[in-house]
């Protein structure tokens, strides 16, 4: 697993649009062959077999946006606030906060979210 100071890698979420979530979701199923777990209505995490340390969260988006799916990482992190700073020292934009997660923008305009969920590393 990639370590930095105070945060992991823990998931990959790929962010998909409302028209395509449904087939997204099967489709992600099927080709890993790894149990859906359904979160709130929004969400599908995908459980990882033991030994593979990265997950993958199915997120619908509110609108069916055009350009398709995308993905981004979310960092798990020992103190988000405390990671989020550390984060905009270095150049990266803070976009928004929400109570399990901090949504902020890379220097190239990519984004990502710093998680209040405890590594597991």
């Amino acid at each position: 697993m990639i370590r930095w100071a105070y945060a992991f890698i823990d998931q990959v979420c790929l962010d998909i649009p409302a028209a395509e979530y449904d087939a997204e979701v099967s489709f992600w199923a099927r080709l890993t062959g790894w149990e859906l777990q359904p979160s709130p209505p929004e969400f599908h995490r995908l459980k990882h077999p033991t030994g593979i340390p990265v997950q993958i969260l199915l997120q619908r988006l509110d609108d069916d946006g055009e350009g398709g799916s995308s993905a981004h990482l979310d960092l798990d992190c020992v103190d988000a606030d405390e990671e989020r700073r550390r984060h905009e020292a270095l150049g990266v934009t803070f976009i928004a906060d929400f109570p399990e997660w901090i949504v902020m923008r890379d220097p190239a305009a990519g984004t990502y979210c710093l998680t209040r969920r405890e590594p597991r590393g």
